[in-house]
């Protein structure tokens, strides 16, 4: 009997040729457009899922808030936090912290073997305390100890990292090797010694490091005029600005709210500020991809939203899949009743029919599902460069991949199959051989919903992707506020290879490389745009009226490089000393600070709290707002000091002059090299460099819209399959008009306006909901596009000529057959 059922489930996939294709080819995209999502939404949400003390590892979040009013969420800490709350907070079992001290550092080590020094820039350095080799699960593969990062003068470092340094003999080479660091911060270097190496961190983790400092060593990158007393209390004692992260261990009976309130409570008891306030969050450290959006994010950190909306297109691209399946198989099930009667008189029962329909769906279920793994094998690559993840075939974890595959064939069988075979198995043998069977109408009412829901879908992904990408071209051509082109960024030195000052090395490149009259202006900056900066905490006109800005420090040729105008005021002077205390404001930080207008403010003093006390400053300039960062944020309040430890050097490029890119580069290479031996070269443009910051919009757009398409053309698949249907069905009414002298037009009129009521429909449910939501979406940046009218229009307009064309392909067919061929009667 089994093999009855096989033989006659292929011969009638062979005998619908055109049907058994768009079923399968349609149930194998929705698939495998399926379990590329499912993948990037397991990997999102799986962040840090390897921490094996996870559940009990929490990071300390601040929302400060100023005259009652939130002006912040930080995910910096003052660096004293963690040492104090271990003291006076119980169910605390532990804490690390993770500091910056600068934005990178140079590290070199002399092999023994070679007179040739080994010279790397590493950006992705972290001070740790000792506590952080404890809890985060780091896969130490070598180590020195079990004290690891416990003494100064201590690193650990990626495997990537030790073999860049030590080769391919990394395991027997790296441990008790010393490396010289160098940073802007300090003049001289620091030595550590390299005490462990760990496997590289997984990619779906929110922390990013290869170097690892112990952060009892931070002292030491303290200039050297600071008593060594205070140097070494610093970051132990002192309540200054945010600097670090900290991170909890809780004892697993504590409530992480309540250990918040407790440090919330600890902090006010030391906040002289009668103005502002802070309230501290523990943020369980598996949410902190998804979320957490605070300021000072060690990484980018992922949008739950974003999430959501790709599972949403998973279930939908393979939902209209299987509506497709249904709407087909509802519709032939008359074709197949005379079929199910002769079974049914000969002795067939009811659940043997439906045993045999169901055998049918999934052998097209089986097909569907290797054609699926063909294509996901084939898309992986591509959706690898759209995603920037690298995924397999059988990258989910513990055979997760196969549990999916066996899942969606088991279910899609179950689901697809269930309804169509209960009609074919309902028919009544007496009514089916007297041609008495019921219109073959039936299951039209359902069929009517599902195609409605399917186009009901189609447009509303339309309507965000046109959206999305309206918002994403927006914020790439709004106008900045200063000028992105023509201007190169170097990476700013750390070896300075002379006792001179980071401003120093600032002017002597500017003076090297001047003398070529392809480079117009040179500058530098503590954080370019694009980058960003440190807060810091200004204080108005007493102490007791705290407010909190951004702080950046740049030379007196900034803004005349990056084309920014003083509305009031002047530049600072580059004849001036380094710390001469004096300021330029945004406007934002004028309207913060409350200083009346731009012409008032000069002149006026505020101070600014730091690690060693509150410091006096002048204001000499204010310059108009711009986008220090992408236009996801509003305007923010920025003070501007000429007090330059590091950053990077800006090299404005004359535009009215004609030379290739290479000859310039070239160029300042050698500049750089005559000014600043031992320092590697890296550059940047700033228009590339400023917009990165759109990559995770642009990335998520991307993916988005294609597999919107994918949804769509299924959808379109399916409706090529019920019109053709339709005009099979019709052909000898389309036969009956012709002779009576109907046109091809007026045919094709009457076979389409169904599915066109049907659609139109589906447009006037879709666009308020497409509208409202893509309408929240917009709430997410300061700066947003309008939702204009022609933008719900277009996508009904189009889904409804995409319509007509598809139905047209079987009705224009049928409409110009000759009457003869549908009207004869065997």
């Amino acid at each position: 009997m089994l093999r009855n059922y096989f033989t006659t489930a292929w011969r009638n996939l062979i005998k619908n040729k055109g049907f058994s294709f768009i079923n399968i080819f349609g149930l194998a995209t929705g698939i495998a457009a399926f379990v590329l999502i499912f993948q990037y939404v397991q990997f999102e949400l799986n962040y840090d899922t390897f921490q094996e003390e996870g559940k009990n590892i929490y990071r300390v979040g601040v929302d400060r808030y100023q005259d009652g009013e939130l002006e912040s969420k930080n995910a910096f800490t003052v660096s004293a936090l963690g040492p104090a709350v271990i003291n006076e907070i119980p169910g605390i079992e532990d804490y690390f912290r993770l500091s910056y001290w600068s934005k990178s550092s140079t590290l070199i080590y002399q092999p023994k073997d070679s007179a040739d020094p080994l010279t790397f820039k590493e950006e992705k350095i972290i001070f740790a305390d000792p506590g952080f080799v404890r809890y985060f699960s780091l896969n130490l593969l070598a180590k020195l100890g079990d004290s690891l990062l416990s003494k100064p003068h201590q690193v650990i470092m990626s495997q990537s990292s030790a073999q860049k340094y030590f080769g391919d003999g990394w395991q027997t080479e790296a441990l008790n090797k010393l490396l010289t660091a160098f940073n802007s911060t300090r003049e001289g270097e620091v030595i550590f010694e390299v005490v462990g190496v760990f496997k590289d961190i997984p990619q779906n983790s929110h922390l990013d490091y290869d170097i690892i400092f112990s952060h009892a060593t931070l002292p030491y990158f303290l200039p050297e005029e600071i008593p060594e007393e205070q140097r070494l209390s610093m970051f132990e004692t002192t309540w200054g600005p945010n600097t670090s992260y900290t991170y909890l261990v809780l004892n697993t009976q504590m409530n992480a709210d309540k250990i918040g309130q407790q440090l919330t409570e600890m902090i006010e008891s030391r906040n002289k500020a009668e103005n502002m306030s802070e309230v501290y969050r523990l943020q369980p450290i598996r949410d902190i991809h998804l979320h957490s959006a605070l300021m000072n994010e060690p990484t980018a950190t992922g949008n739950i939203n974003w999430v959501y909306a790709m599972g949403i297109i998973a279930l939908f691209t393979l939902g209209i899949a299987w509506i497709n399946y249904v709407n087909l198989s509802t519709a032939r099930a008359v074709g197949r009743a005379r079929e199910v009667g002769l079974r049914k008189v000969v002795g067939a029962k009811k659940v043997q029919l439906l045993g045999q329909f169901l055998l049918e769906v999934g052998i097209i279920n089986a097909v569907a599902l290797v054609l699926a793994v063909t294509l996901i094998q084939l898309s992986t690559p591509y959706f690898n460069q759209l995603s920037d993840i690298a995924f397999s075939l059988f990258s989910l974890e513990q055979g997760t991949f196969w549990i999916v595959i066996v899942a969606i064939f088991i279910f899609s069988t179950l689901l697809i199959g269930i309804y169509p075979a209960m009609i074919l198995s309902s028919f009544r043998p007496a009514f089916v051989l007297k041609n008495q069977l019921i219109s073959p109408r039936k299951g039209l009412n359902i069929r009517k919903v599902l195609v409605v829901f399917q186009f009901a879908i189609s447009m509303t992904l339309i309507i965000a992707t046109i959206v999305i990408y309206g918002q994403i071209s927006f914020m790439r051509t709004q106008a900045l506020g200063f000028d992105t082109s023509q201007r190169l960024v170097i990476e700013g030195a750390n070896v300075m290879g002379q006792e001179i000052s980071f401003a120093q090395t600032v002017q002597n490149l500017r003076n090297a490389v001047l003398t070529n009259p392809f480079i117009k202006e040179v500058s530098a900056a503590s954080y370019v745009p694009g980058e960003t900066e440190r807060e810091t905490r200004m204080v108005g006109r007493d102490e007791e009226n705290v407010k909190e800005i951004r702080d950046i420090s740049i030379d007196a040729n900034y803004f005349p490089t990056m084309d920014i105008k003083l509305l009031a005021g002047r530049n600072f002077s580059e004849v001036e000393e380094q710390n001469h205390h004096k300021v330029i404001l945004n406007q934002a930080a004028l309207r913060l600070l409350d200083f009346g207008s731009a012409e008032e403010a000069i002149g006026e003093n505020f101070g600014v709290i730091n690690f060693w006390g509150v410091t006096s400053y002048e204001i000499i300039g204010i310059v108009p707002d711009f986008h220090q960062n992408a236009l996801q944020n509003n305007y923010e309040p920025i003070a501007f000091f000429n007090e330059l430890f590091d950053g990077n050097y800006i090299v404005q490029i004359d535009p009215s002059q004609s030379a290739s890119v290479n000859s310039i580069l070239a160029f300042l290479k050698a500049s750089w090299e005559e000014v600043l031996p031992n320092n590697p070269f890296n550059y940047y443009f700033l228009d590339t460099y400023f917009n990165r910051q759109y990559q995770a919009d642009e990335r998520f757009g991307r993916i988005f819209s294609i597999f919107s398409v994918l949804a769509i053309l299924i959808a379109c698949l399916g409706l090529l399959g019920l019109s053709s249907f339709t005009a099979v069905q019709r052909s000898k009414e389309i036969g009956i008009r012709k002779v009576m002298g109907a046109s091809v037009s007026s045919i094709l009129t009457l076979l389409s306006k169904d599915f066109l009521k049907l659609i139109f429909i589906a447009g006037i449910l879709a666009l308020p909901f497409a509208y409202w939501m893509m309408h929240q979406w917009l709430q997410n940046y300061a700066f947003r596009i309008d939702i204009s009218w022609w933008l719900l229009i277009l996508p009904l307009v189009f889904v409804l000529m995409l319509a007509l064309l598809t139905v047209s392909v079987h009705t224009i067919r049928a409409a110009l057959t000759n009457p003869t061929e549908s009207l004869r009667y065997e």
